[in-house]
């Protein structure tokens, strides 16, 4: 292995190509660049004498950044102590956060069939068993949508509940205007009653 080194701020000028492996530290710890394959690099963690693996830490602000823990290989971003594969953490501050946004930057003001959402999906061995919470366009440009929840999407492609952005929530069923829409087949556990000072029609927002 031919050996570069380097002492103090000296820079290595032009475009210098190394076809086995780069190391970059003092010699017993540091960063590994490989060449696994033809299409696939590789960086590495490697502990003392290289016999070990280590944690990854990228920093751009000097602040936690983006973190890959040894052994587990759970990520945090903003954290050095990730709890789940993969854990995000705002700013500690008293406002709301989004750390995670998932963003669709099409638009359009006549084709609304485009939306964003998060999937939830069981089985390593099959892509058809999935859920997924989604917010969809409804009017030009998508200035307004709604969210909807799908269930078995893979054999059910239509939501099973539609939240839309005028408040309004079907179970099964379209969102017609009304508070709480149903598909008419069952509706346990909610009564609709009229107060004293109201009339029936006043709570036929409830459609059952």
């Amino acid at each position: 292995a031919t050996k570069v080194g380097l002492t103090g701020n000296e820079t290595i000028a032009g475009e210098k190509i190394f076809s086995s492996t780069l190391r970059v530290g003092d010699g017993t710890e540091g960063i590994r660049l490989l060449n696994i394959s033809s299409n696939i690099a590789g960086i590495y963690g490697v502990d003392t004498g290289g016999s070990a693996w280590n944690s990854i830490h990228i920093k751009a602000d000097g602040n936690d950044g983006l973190f890959i823990e040894k052994d587990t290989n759970k990520v945090g971003i903003g954290t050095t102590s990730p709890t789940e594969p993969l854990e995000v953490w705002s700013a500690e501050t008293e406002a709301y956060h989004y750390p995670i946004v998932a963003r669709n930057p099409y638009n359009s003001a006549s084709n609304l069939d485009f939306g964003v959402g998060i999937k939830l999906q069981l089985d390593d061995g099959s892509e058809n068993k999935w859920a997924s919470i989604a917010y969809e366009a409804d009017s030009a440009y998508g200035n307004s949508g709604d969210l909807k929840f799908y269930v078995d999407g893979y054999t059910n492609s239509a939501a099973r509940m539609t939240l839309s952005h005028e408040g309004n929530l079907a179970i099964s069923g379209t969102v017609d205007g009304r508070d709480l829409a149903t598909d008419g087949t069952k509706l346990d556990g909610i009564e609709a009653s009229a107060t004293a000072d109201q009339t029936q029609a006043d709570i036929n927002g409830i459609a059952i």
